[in-house]
C-alpha cells in the first residue's frame, strides 16, 4: 500500500504558450516572439518521498515564464 503525503500531491495546473510569427510568401525566412508558461504557473512536474526509506524527500518544478525570439532562414527553398 502507498501513502500519500503532502510532498507527492499536486494541485491541478494549466500553463499558457503562445507564439506569434512573420514570414516571406516565398517561405524563405520566418521572424518568430513567443512565451512558454505565459501566467508563471508555478507547479510540480515530479515528486519523490523516499523518507521512510532514506529519509529524502524532493520536487521537481516545472520551468519558470520564458520569452524569446527567433530569426530563422530556410536554405534550399
Amino acid at each position: 500500500m502507498h501513502s500519500m503525503t503532502p510532498i507527492t500531491l499536486s494541485d491541478s495546473y494549466s500553463t499558457v504558450d503562445a507564439r506569434v510569427w512573420i514570414s516571406d510568401a516565398a517561405g524563405n525566412w520566418e521572424a518568430a516572439v513567443w512565451a512558454k508558461n505565459l501566467t508563471d504557473e508555478e507547479y510540480t512536474e515530479q515528486a519523490f518521498n523516499f523518507v521512510g526509506l532514506s529519509g529524502l524527500a524532493n520536487q521537481l518544478y516545472g520551468p519558470p515564464q520564458v520569452i524569446g525570439a527567433s530569426l530563422s532562414y530556410f536554405f534550399g527553398n
